[in-house]
């Protein structure tokens, strides 16, 4: 697998092998910053591929843990990239100042500042949802709740949360199972596929669909002239007279 993680997936300098296997497993990324204590303090990195020759046990990660590379914010795209390759890196932390790291640069990305996009037949298509059944649709729980909105004209809730899949976790206060669901607005959102850590996948309906998809829960309509004529005709014309069942 190729890739970096984000802040979510960064693996702490105390965890064991047997952590970093599931790490690396849920997250598909070739590279994992290591950090120490707090998200900013960035000390290394965790190569995926290291771990493939290592036991699944409590074993410290620490021996495992390969040097950073650490840049200042104005460093220019050119000379980095040169460094980089004379240096056989893949990535370089970004620090400020105060020496706390503020974002990673990989040479993916140099490259794509230079030469533009990028693909490979490991990079997910643009598209993270897709039609389901009955009406509903089948959505990436990384999947921007803003990106959904604008994209197929919803209406999901904002809040402390940017994925469709932080909004569940928010309600239900916990990492769901599969089949876990809420009710957000006219929408039903349904865990589909989850880990120990995230949400992967979610089916979304629309509350109305389901109704209209379930004729017993249609409501009467409204009584007209014409119902009640048709029924006092029925009711005058076989008054007097008996059904003989067989």
């Amino acid at each position: 697998m190729h890739g970096t993680p984000g802040s979510n997936d960064c693996n702490k300098r105390h965890i064991n092998l047997k952590e970093a296997h599931e790490i690396a497993n849920d997250s598909a990324f070739s590279r994992l910053p290591v950090f120490h204590e707090r998200m900013h303090n960035l000390i290394g990195i965790l190569n995926a591929f290291d771990l493939l020759d290592q036991d699944m046990d409590n074993t410290p990660i620490t021996s495992l843990i390969r040097p950073a590379h650490y840049i200042p914010p104005n460093k220019k795209i050119d000379d980095l990239l040169k460094e980089l390759q004379q240096g056989g890196l893949h990535m370089a932390f970004v620090v400020d100042e105060y020496g706390g790291c503020i974002g990673l640069v990989t040479i993916e990305d140099l490259l794509e500042k230079i030469v533009g996009e990028i693909e490979d037949e490991y990079d997910k298509p643009e598209k993270s949802y897709q039609p389901y059944a009955e009406g509903g649709f089948l959505v990436e729980g990384s999947t921007e709740i803003s990106v959904l909105n604008e994209t197929l004209d919803w209406d999901l809730p904002g809040g402390d949360f940017e994925t469709i899949a932080g909004l569940v976790i928010d309600r239900l206060e916990k990492i769901p199972h599969p089949g876990d669901q809420i009710i957000a607005g006219p929408y039903r959102l349904t865990v589909k596929d989850s880990t120990k850590r995230k949400i992967q996948s979610l089916i979304v309906r629309r509350l109305e669909d389901t109704k209209n998809n379930n004729p017993k829960k249609r409501g009467a309509g409204p009584v007209t002239m014409q119902a009640c004529r048709a029924t006092f005709t029925f009711r005058r014309r076989y008054r007097n007279r008996r059904i003989m069942l067989p």
